[in-house]
């Protein structure tokens, strides 16, 4: 710091003294007879004296001109933000109905619980209820089926496998099958793996003697099972799924009144108008049959304005992380009242759907991808070309930029990594800064 504030005095005194030879030298003589004023003989025959005064109140008013500058500067920082990448959703937030090819489940008893899980895949023949005739019937085989489990585990556990580095094998086997189960949300699947792993960790942590015990003990519990069986008979009955699809355990009375056969053909007024039927006491479930489900709302007509059939557009639902989907336009009704019937498909994510009924959500019709800009820090130079000032060091560099969308208090513009001059994520913008130009100092 001593030696810039040395140089600049030097500075300083070096245009003073050329200042002072040229008031000298001037032909008219009054730069002498300024210079003669002050006295030679106070201040020397040379003009020195003069001179070291004139450089000290030069460097003073300049100092106060610096300090002034570093207060404001000070006092009104530059502000900056950073450049984010960020997508843009040009939609409609509506209401509407998920509708997929599906049947209500009937128990044909009173009493009846269900052997499947939401949304859990169902072969055909294969039983999704059981039903009881009485409360009895009902103790015996929850009984029936907490033993079942229990001898799996005894099973497993009693047999003999050998060396303890093949029970290993075996064991981490097992958990990386039950691990992808419940990544795929199949927990209905888990119970068939549940017992073996069970069943292995046991028998890896037996001796011969507790070997023989617990193969005792699935013989009781063997015996057990086939006395409730016994007395079970005629006791149950089952409801099975007269094709393959998906189970779910909820029934809306909407099963009769939407499906893919005349959703297509309903107006706005008949959407508008939809009342659910009364549900059975009887009912167990619905049996989704196929892939494909559709989600059924009511949008402005002038959002859909180049919109049409079998276009792709995004399903945004309220409460699904922020997931979007991508899904099919199949049909857009005639328009009342300034709205249409807008039917969307997907033969993907049936698994996160078979609950839902009537859901919010976004219909996006198109996206921008960029970088995100706020509309204050946008200048529009002389020659037309639009861009923002970033700050680099203490310097403000411009860089041009191209607007893709008007997101309100922001910009989404273009994302181009071909060049540094192009604005990349994380280059700081300037926000606020008063007749500021490229290659400014920026205080």
């Amino acid at each position: 710091m001593g030696k810039k504030i040395k140089e600049t005095y030097i500075t300083i005194k070096n245009a003073v003294e050329k200042g002072i030879a040229w008031l000298w030298s001037y032909p008219q003589g009054w730069g002498r007879s300024l210079l003669n004023l002050f006295g030679k003989q106070a201040y020397g025959k040379s003009g020195k004296g003069i001179l070291s005064i004139m450089v000290v109140l030069f460097a003073c008013a300049l100092l106060t001109w610096v300090g002034f500058g570093l207060y404001d500067g000070l006092d009104t920082p530059v502000q900056t933000v950073s450049a984010v990448e960020y997508t843009a959703h040009v939609g409609h937030q509506t209401s509407g109905y998920v509708v997929r090819d599906e049947k209500t489940m009937l128990s044909s008893t009173e009493i009846w619980a269900l052997a499947l899980g939401e949304g859990q895949k169902v072969s055909v023949n294969e039983p999704v209820a059981y039903g009881y005739t009485s409360a009895q019937a009902k103790e015996k085989q929850e009984r029936i089926t907490e033993l079942e489990a229990k001898l799996s585990e005894l099973l497993y556990a009693g047999t003999d496998t050998g060396e303890n580095a093949v029970m290993d094998g075996q064991i981490a086997d097992s958990l990386r099958s039950w691990s992808l189960l419940v990544a795929e949300r199949n927990f209905g699947a888990t119970e068939h793996v549940s017992p073996a792993l069970k069943g292995l960790v046991l028998r890896r942590y037996s001796d011969p003697a507790q070997l023989y015990l617990i193969q005792e003990q699935a013989k009781a519990v063997q015996d057990e099972i086939t006395q409730l069986r016994t007395e079970l008979s005629g006791g149950m009955v089952y409801l099975r799924a007269s094709e393959s699809g998906y189970f779910s355990a909820t029934v809306d009375g909407f099963e009769s009144l939407l499906s893919p056969q005349n959703v297509d053909a309903l107006s706005v007024s008949q959407v508008q108008n939809l009342t659910p039927s009364t549900v059975s006491d009887s009912a167990v479930g619905r049996l989704i049959t196929g892939d494909t489900w559709q989600y059924l709302c009511l949008v402005p007509a002038e959002k859909l304005t180049g919109i049409w059939k079998g276009d792709t557009v995004g399903l945004q639902f309220a409460g699904m992380g922020g997931n979007i989907m991508e899904m099919t336009v199949d049909s857009i009704s005639q328009e009342e009242d300034g709205l249409c019937a807008l039917v969307l498909s997907c033969q993907k994510h049936m698994l996160d759907v078979t609950a839902l009924r009537q859901q919010s959500g976004q219909v996006i019709f198109k996206s921008y991808s960029g970088l995100r800009v706020p509309k204050k820090a946008v200048h529009v130079r002389e020659d037309g070309k639009v861009g923002v000032y970033v700050l680099e060091g203490a310097h403000a560099r411009w860089k041009t930029v191209e607007i893709l969308h008007d997101n309100g208090e922001n910009y989404v513009v273009t994302l181009d990594k071909s060049s540094t001059d192009h604005l990349w994520p994380g280059d700081e913008i300037i926000l606020t800064a008063e007749d500021i130009s490229n290659g400014k100092v920026v205080l």
